[in-house]
């Protein structure tokens, strides 16, 4: 991690940072996306770093030299069949800013056309090869292409999560 990022972002292998901007301090927490890692910055001073694999939430707390304290807390809220990590930023026990970031609400849709595509072309090629009309090797192509659509949908952001901005909605 040489360079921090000026606004919250999310990548399969760069993890995701939510990226809090306060007055003239900017306060960041990046997760990992593999082993589970935490850390926080203010501006640009690793504060905090910790590893947690099972946690569904999160706090943590550091005290300014001005005697600000700031909370920066992560809960997961699992509803409907979606996953959304709220971030929150507190001062002085006071929520001044939230960040969530939530599955896109076509994503379920999306996944289930490119798995029913699968099954379908899957169920074909299996016929094929029962009636000795195509060679075993046509069983490689639903997978790569399912491979390939998930592949292409993960990285042109099709499907996925989105950051939103909801400090207006604090609900504390």
């Amino acid at each position: 991690m040489n360079e921090l990022p000026l606004e919250s972002k999310r990548s399969y292998r760069g993890g995701v940072w939510f990226v809090f901007n306060h007055k003239n301090d900017s306060i960041r927490l990046w997760l990992s996306s593999f082993n589970g890692q935490e850390k926080i910055y203010f501006n640009d001073e690793l504060l905090i770093e910790s590893k947690s694999l099972t946690k569904t939430k999160l706090s943590h707390e550091f005290k300014r030299p001005n005697g600000d304290i700031y909370r920066v807390r992560l809960k997961l809220k699992i509803a409907k069949r979606t996953v959304t990590k709220i971030c929150t930023l507190f001062l002085n026990e006071e929520a001044i800013k939230e960040i969530q970031l939530k599955q896109k609400e076509t994503q379920s849709k999306q996944i289930r056309v490119v798995a029913y595509s699968f099954f379908f072309i899957l169920t074909i090629c299996l016929i094929l090869v029962n009636l000795h009309l195509a060679p075993k090797l046509i069983l490689f192509i639903p997978p790569t292409i399912f491979i390939s659509a998930l592949w292409y949908g993960i990285n042109r952001g099709k499907f996925g999560m989105i950051f939103q901005d909801t400090t207006e909605f604090i609900d504390e």
